[in-house]
């Protein structure tokens, strides 16, 4: 009797595990905060997707299909699902939750899975630029550096290592001889320039004991964009341009707590962040100014689509087309 009575009780409980989400669903309020850095699916239209396709019953299916998908990405206490399902990999089994989006290296450091782009592949340069795409590459920055000639303007095209790359040996990545993506794009010219590799003396930067990149972010701190800067501004001094920079004198670089980085974040993780910050010494003229440009629709991050600074008592103008990394940068 009384196992028959803990089955009904096992079976109510799995049926209201199941239904919650449905019984939760019209008092529900989805979290503002998005922690898996992806676009969750919007809510469809009944009558849209009717509209869309030939027949009732085509459109039908395609409303359901799409109902599926947002109810999936949306459903109530579904982050504190995805958030208890890390606790327990985490904590409990020691082991990456999402090995695909995040990896843990050395005990602290955390680094992205392959899940963006292969980066974990393109590390240990097991994957590279075919021939062609370099050739592609290659043409791009010519006409773009040609066109930026012929109107006065000098351009440069800079890349920096990702996370994986500077700190390969945290993550436990064997080094190997052969190029990798990094290595193939510094190879080439941008018209009559070379790419900026803006992490050149990043082993003198480690040597004097500053941390360039976050350990539970993945990007690189305030001493690692304040080096990016400096090879920036070096490979301008061939030119014409009269322009003056400041140089480690000017930096005072020290360390504070923060957030949890985004790497964090992705796996339910409250580890705090010390930041090393690179603050300037003297006054900052530049100020923030108002952006102008309209932001498009599918932009991801609206208040960061552009970023304007002005300084009244320079003369030149600078304009970057940028990634995520020069938000530290900037």
């Amino acid at each position: 009797m009384g196992s028959v009575r803990s089955s009904k009780i096992f079976i109510a409980l799995c049926a209201f595990l199941i239904a919650s989400p449905l019984i939760w669903w019209p008092f529900y309020s989805p979290s503002s905060e998005n922690v898996e850095k992806r676009r969750l699916r919007e809510q469809p239209g009944f009558i849209q997707a009717i509209h869309e396709k030939e027949s009732f019953n085509e459109g039908l299916r395609h409303f359901s299909k799409s109902f599926d998908s947002y109810f999936g990405d949306n459903f109530p206490f579904r982050m504190q699902l995805i958030e208890l399902h890390h606790f327990i990999q985490i904590e409990l089994l020691g082991v990456d939750p999402t090995p695909g989006k995040v990896i843990q290296g050395t005990p602290g450091w955390y680094f992205l899975g392959d899940d963006y782009g292969m980066v974990v592949q393109e590390t240990c340069g097991l994957r590279i630029f075919s021939e062609k795409e370099i050739t592609e590459i290659d043409s791009v920055l010519d006409s773009s550096a040609d066109w930026c000639d012929s109107i006065g303007i000098e351009y440069r095209f800079a890349i920096v290592r990702d996370k994986n790359s500077a700190y390969h040996e945290l993550l436990g990545l064997p080094s190997r001889p052969g190029s990798t993506k990094y290595d193939q794009v510094l190879k080439l010219h941008a018209g009559h320039h070379q790419v900026v590799d803006m992490t050149i003396g990043f082993n003198d930067f480690r040597n004097r004991g500053l941390r360039l990149y976050h350990r539970t972010d993945s990007h690189w701190n305030g001493a690692g964009a304040f080096l990016g800067y400096l090879n920036l501004m070096r490979s301008l001094t061939s030119s014409s341009l009269d322009i003056d920079s400041i140089h480690y004198s000017d930096i005072l670089i020290d360390t504070v707590p923060g957030k949890p980085g985004d790497l964090a974040i992705l796996i339910g993780l409250n580890t705090q962040e010390q930041n090393v910050r690179a603050k300037i010494r003297h006054h900052e003229h530049g100020v923030r100014s108002e952006s102008i440009l309209p932001i498009p629709d599918n932009g991801d991050f609206p208040e960061a689509y552009e970023q304007r600074y002005k300084n009244p008592n320079k003369k030149y103008k600078i304009l970057i087309f940028r990634d995520s990394f020069s938000s530290a940068l900037a």
